[in-house]
């Protein structure tokens, strides 16, 4: 399974709240996820069926903006590799 997604989060600036973000007080952040998913058992019986489900993945997220300015928002990308397991 491969997914995307655009997201886009806003809020009004605070000093007091944002006091140790050099942005301009803001919590303002854009970019996009992408994720790739495996679920091993769609097709067939799990070992503990159907009582156990598993899903494996790989994330990606990646920053137009950071707390309200672009400079260095790539600083924050993120990679993020997952098991899930479910019973």
């Amino acid at each position: 399974m491969l997914t995307g997604q655009y997201f886009n989060t806003w809020g009004s600036p605070d000093p007091i709240l944002y006091a140790g973000l050099a942005s301009g007080f803001s919590p303002n952040s854009n970019g996009w996820i992408g994720e790739i998913a495996y679920i091993p058992f769609v097709n067939s019986f799990s070992p503990g069926w159907p009582w156990f489900n598993a899903r494996i993945g790989l994330q990606y997220v990646w920053y137009d903006k950071f707390d309200g300015t672009s400079v260095g928002a790539k600083a924050n990308n993120t990679l993020f590799l997952y098991a899930w397991l479910a019973m």
